[in-house]
């Protein structure tokens, strides 16, 4: 039997013990007949996620009391972000005096589920939350309009109490209703089909688990101590690089970079409000891919390899901060497109024309946002107004519109974050000067 801590339910306290077998997923969904019950297994998985990142949880239920509890007044919550178009910035909220907990209210009125979860906005949220290495825990009613359109959007589902498991998308563990006076064993589902129902054999399975882990966690710690010696390698090369600034290293290719791209954070701290796109209805028709071609540990060495692109006739060539492993490199990257497709096709002639240097990578990335500087430019004086722009050292380009005007932009971003970052780097000040925005068009 689970000994409960005095003054926490014993949902909350299942949520705790259960909270490591969320991993590093970004995002979960939980379902319950109790939405009480699902807010307070939510918050016990929260607060000991939050102790290493940031961590939101969503009320897709509508006004759950142990969720209102730790919001202040709403004045915007999720059906005003999915139906009207408002940031996340305005609807996430801090729990006060629990650094990394946040709470997004479901607003006023009923949620309308069938707008909120058959939207397209949840792919570059959940996006938003991998990239920062953050984690968003939906709060959903079982047989809701479009559930099964979202669960194939998340990592996994949190069953909670008796909810029939055959739900479609991987269940990560469920948590039965507990008994009087204590908690029932969390029982955690490994990964398989998802229409294959828990079966009792499981349980055994969760118990053999302990063995083999107790083993990886030798062979880690063997393997922990090789990285470690590794990556001082590493560090100690990069520092050294940096100390001469006429030094220019170009990373070499190894991973894709959509793996190892991490944006500053999924959630803003309590301080700051969380950086948003002006432009959120754009989503679906954003210029979602690009060429990742290479990547330097200056801004310089990225500049003037966006140079030699663009003179080789490369499309919608600019180069953005990113962080890899803990160090600033400055990626260049090609192209602006709304399926991958189109980005690999870009691949082939670059590389076709010797566009690419050798060594070169050029990985597809999913990079959907950008710093906008102007709109509604013409055709005619697009060119001329970029290069202004670059005269500044920004490393702007074009892409025309639907209505045929021209929007010039800076950088591409898995992010906002990773976008305001850069604009605080060129000294715009605010969206007046360059806006966070879903790039849109195509390069011409």
């Amino acid at each position: 039997m689970i000994t409960i801590e005095p003054g926490i339910s014993p949902w909350e306290a299942e949520g705790r013990r259960a909270a490591s077998a969320v991993g590093t997923r970004a995002a979960v969904a939980l379902l319950a007949h109790d939405p009480d019950a699902a807010a307070l297994v939510a918050l016990g998985i929260a607060r000991v996620q939050a102790r290493r990142r940031r961590v939101a949880i969503a009320d897709l239920v509508g006004e759950i009391a142990p969720l209102m509890a730790l919001t202040s007044e709403v004045t915007y919550g999720l059906n005003d972000m999915f139906v009207h178009g408002v940031s996340v910035g305005h609807v996430v909220q801090g729990v006060p005096g629990a650094p990394n907990l946040y709470v997004m209210p479901s607003g006023a009125g009923p949620v309308d589920h069938e707008a909120i979860l058959h939207s397209a906005r949840w792919g570059s949220l959940v996006q938003g939350f991998r990239d920062g290495d953050a984690l968003l825990l939906v709060v959903v009613p079982p047989g809701a309009p479009g559930l099964e359109e979202l669960l194939g959007v998340l990592d996994g589902v949190v069953l909670v109490g008796s909810v029939p498991e055959a739900v479609p998308a991987r269940v990560l563990f469920t948590i039965p209703e507990p008994k009087s006076g204590q908690t029932a064993p969390w029982i955690p589902v490994e990964t398989r089909r998802r229409d294959v129902a828990v079966g009792r054999w499981q349980r055994t399975r969760t118990r053999l688990r302990s063995l083999w882990q107790q083993r990886a966690a030798r062979v880690a710690a063997i393997a922990a101590g090789v990285l470690v010696l590794a990556g001082g390698a590493a560090l100690y090369a990069w520092r050294a690089s940096r100390t001469d600034p006429s030094s220019t290293i170009a990373r070499q290719p190894g991973a894709p970079a959509e793996t190892v791209q991490r944006s500053a954070a999924a959630i803003a701290p309590e301080t700051a409000p969380l950086p948003a796109a002006v432009n959120p209805t754009d989503s679906a028709d954003a210029a979602l891919f690009a060429v990742h071609v290479t990547s330097f540990n200056n801004p310089q060495g990225a500049g003037d390899r966006v140079v030699e692109a663009r003179s080789a006739r490369a499309p919608a060539v600019t180069y953005a901060p990113a962080s890899y492993e803990g160090a600033l490199w400055y990626d260049v990257v090609a192209g602006a497109y709304r399926d991958s497709a189109a980005a690999a096709r870009l691949v082939r002639e670059m590389r076709r024309l010797g566009t690419l240097r050798a060594g070169e990578g050029a990985d597809i990335v999913r990079l959907p946002y950008a710093l906008r500087v102007a709109e509604h430019v013409t055709v005619a004086n697009a060119h001329d107004r970029a290069e202004e722009l670059r005269a500044r050292g920004w490393p702007a380009y074009a892409l025309l519109q639907r209505d045929g005007s021209v929007t010039l932009y800076v950088g591409a971003f898995a992010s906002p974050e990773q976008a305001a970052r850069m604009r605080d780097d060129l000294g715009a000040s605010d969206d007046s000067v360059a806006a966070i925005a879903y790039r849109t068009g195509r390069a011409f």
